[in-house]
């Protein structure tokens, strides 16, 4: 005797038909890919963007700036003053602090060694992407003259003024910043 069909077709006339009938996993299984492709192109789309950071202080305005977070050390050498223990500057400071190292020219790299390192700039803006610039500090080869400030935003380097009136702007844009921990 062979064994009847797993499902047989149900009378025409039974109401309750569709009940016994085998389920269709075809949608299920769509609706639940849909969100399994969608989240990785999402993500691509909308986070991506903000992964990428900035290599120019020029991308940067200061009323796009959400956090601004400064901190100064090694200034023994230069100004004979005590560390500047990490702050974030007030909004009315962030274009003081940005304005320092306007225009200064981007070089090739370092003469010799780079220097000590005198501090640096961290950065997030209104959407997310963030920046930082480190700070250090050089003697030139004529020596006796004022430290000259060097920085490095991301893999390009920049080497210009004194690292001294970057000392005063933060001492002053500190009495108005609240504390990092």
């Amino acid at each position: 005797m062979t064994p009847p069909p797993p499902n047989p077709p149900p009378p025409p006339d039974d109401p309750d038909a569709a009940l016994r009938m085998p389920p269709r996993y075809g949608r299920r299984i769509a609706l639940l890919m849909i969100p399994v492709v969608l989240t990785p192109v999402l993500l691509a789309v909308c986070l991506f963007p903000l992964l990428k950071p900035y290599e120019a202080l020029e991308e940067v305005r200061a009323d796009d700036i959400a956090s601004f977070r400064v901190h100064v050390l090694n200034r023994k050498e230069i100004d004979g003053g005590a560390e500047i223990d990490p702050f974030f500057a007030d909004e009315a400071d962030f274009p003081a602090l940005l304005r320092r190292l306007a225009g200064v020219p981007e070089v090739r790299g370092f003469d010799g060694a780079r220097g000590p390192w005198l501090g640096e700039y961290r950065l997030v803006t209104k959407d997310g992407r963030k920046m930082t610039v480190r700070f250090y500090w050089a003697r030139t080869a004529g020596g006796g003259q004022e430290p000259v400030l060097r920085f490095q935003v991301g893999s390009r380097f920049f080497e210009g003024g004194t690292a001294e009136s970057l000392i005063v702007v933060a001492k002053t844009a500190e009495g108005r910043g609240r504390k990092s921990r």
